[in-house]
Formats: structure tokens, sequence, C-alpha cells
């Protein structure tokens, strides 16, 4: 991956920006990659050399970067903690890495902390994402990377994990909105407590998620073509059927349009209007070597055109 500077930024951003990319040492896969979609981690893979990133768009990383580098300078004044160490272990023949940011050791075991920079409508959102009832693959990615985390602490150091945190540095923090509001966060660092999942849990997650990247691997190698992406993991919402400017569901629009006169058909007909991609067209660094969004869309155009050349022949406005 290479950054680049379309922007005209100060020379010193693009220094910072490139000191911030994220390096998974000589493993295989990182653990941020294993929870995430398995076709960017393939992509990833094929474009690494021609994948650019505008130093624009790394805002975010080097400030995370820097709070990053501020928690392991201020860790070498506690004696019991381990700051941003790198555990690479082998699964099923594939070697995972993890970097964990902070270890808090006792006599008792170990406290695993993970740091993120985050907006207080993130927060929000990932907080309310949070199950109690859901196996470890249906819940959130802070809680699925955390958890793996665990795994790769407590499986080599053979030490107990007392409990699982993520320390949020909330960046858009307000005093005076705080101090209007009890239900907005009072401080702009949030300790959140994660649900600590038992190992084997862990362990299932993690072996069902090397078997994924494995398999993602074998295909692309013999087809060319990485798994595709499922709504979620493209920030997606789901398309939606349309009838005379109205949202309606698939059905209730072929329905309505039966019953229309012969003469209104070729005005009035249904049609699919495609949901928003928000990490496709914003978000995502491998985007321009991507088909998957193009080929949706272009399912869309098709079926609409379809449905337009059947209301015109069945209205007999078709020569």
């Amino acid at each position: 991956m290479k950054i680049v500077n379309r922007h005209g930024m100060p020379p010193a951003l693009l220094h910072a920006a490139n000191a911030s990319m994220y390096d998974k040492g000589d493993a295989d896969v990182s653990v941020t990659e294993l929870i995430g979609p398995m076709r960017i981690a393939m992509l990833n893979r094929m474009h690494d050399d021609q994948i650019e990133v505008d130093v624009r768009d790394m805002s975010l990383a080097m400030m995370g970067t820097s709070f990053h580098a501020l928690m392991a300078e201020a860790a070498e004044f506690e004696r019991n903690v381990v700051s941003e160490e790198r555990i690479t272990i082998e699964v099923l023949g594939t070697k995972v890495s993890g970097q964990i940011d902070r270890q808090v050791i006792s006599e008792k075991g170990i406290i695993i902390q993970d740091f993120k920079m985050t907006s207080v409508a993130a927060l929000r959102k990932k907080v309310a994402e949070f199950s109690s009832v859901k196996q470890l693959q249906d819940q959130p990615d802070w809680v699925q990377q955390t958890n793996l985390y665990a795994y790769l602490v407590s499986h080599t150091k053979r030490q107990p994990i007392i409990r699982i945190e993520v320390i949020a540095f909330v960046r858009d923090w307000s005093r005076l909105r705080a101090d209007k509001d009890t239900s907005y966060p009072q401080s702009p660092f949030v300790t959140i407590r994660i649900r600590k999942f038992n190992k084997i849990s862990q362990r299932k997650f993690l072996h069902d998620r090397v078997k994924a990247y494995q398999k993602a691997v074998s295909d692309t190698e013999m087809h060319g073509r990485p798994p595709p992406c499922s709504l979620d993991e493209m920030w997606g919402v789901d398309d939606h059927w349309t009838f005379g400017g109205r949202i309606v569901d698939k059905d209730s629009a072929f329905r309505l349009f039966q019953r229309l006169p012969l003469a209104e058909k070729a005005r009035t007909f249904p049609q699919i209007v495609p949901g928003d991609r928000k990490r496709c067209k914003h978000y995502c660094a491998v985007a321009p070597f991507c088909t998957q969004l193009a080929e949706h869309q272009r399912y869309i155009r098709d079926t609409n055109r379809s449905i337009l050349e059947m209301a015109k022949i069945v209205s007999g406005t078709k020569a």
C-alpha cells in the first residue's frame, strides 16, 4: 500500500501517515484481518503494491497511532504492564498475529485492554450492538477482536484472563454537552467492560475464521475471484422497491401494476432503488479493484430496464 498526497498536505503529514501503517510482522494474517471481510483481505493481498490511500484519509489512523504511542510511553513507568506486545501463534498451519495494546499483570491473571479512537455516535452505536446472549461469531468487532487477543495471551502465557476492557478515546467529546446531558459520556475517556467468552468459544471462533481465511485464499488463487462481501460488511442497507413514488414490497409493486389501466402502465411501473453501500463508496481502500458494487448496480439497471420494456409491451406502446 502506498500513501499519496493528492490534496497538498504538508510533507510532515505524509511522513506521519507512513509511520502509522499497520505491520502484522511475519504472520500470514492478523486478528484484525481475520474478523474483517475476507474479500478485502484477499484484494489487499492481490493488489498491495497498487493500492493508494490519500494522506487526507489517514487522519484518524494517525491520531490513533499517536494515542497508542503516548500510552506505550506511560507504560514504561508501570511495573505490572506489558504494552504493545505482538503475539503470533500457528493455527491449522496458518500464522496468526495480534498486537495487544496493554496487559495489566497481577497474581490473579491478566487484564486485556484495547485502545479505540472513536466518536460519540459511533461509541453509542457500538455499545448498543453488544449482546449478552449472542455467540461470539455474532458479536460486534470490538468483542471479537479483544476475545481473540485474550485467547492469544492465555494460550501463549498459560495465565488466566481476568477481564477484557476497551478504553475508548472519544475524539469529538464536548464538555458543554456532558454538563447538560447525563446520558452523554461524562469523560472523553470511556472504559467499557467487554464480555469475555470461555476459551473453548474463543478457540472455535478463531479456528472458524482461520478456515474461512484459508478457503478464501484457496478460492482466490484457483478462480481469481475473492468471496463476496455481505451487506453488513459493506455497511449497506437493503435495496427497496417503489411504485408510483411510494416504497412498497416487490409483490405489492407488481400487484398494483397489474391493476392499472393499460394506458397508465407505460408511465407507472415497479422499480428497484439500490440501497447505499457506505464502505464501498467512501471507506474501502481496495474499492478501485473490486467489481462487486459495480456488478450489483448493473443488476439493478438491467432489472429496471427489463421492467420498463415489459411495461411498454403490456401497455401496447412498444412498437
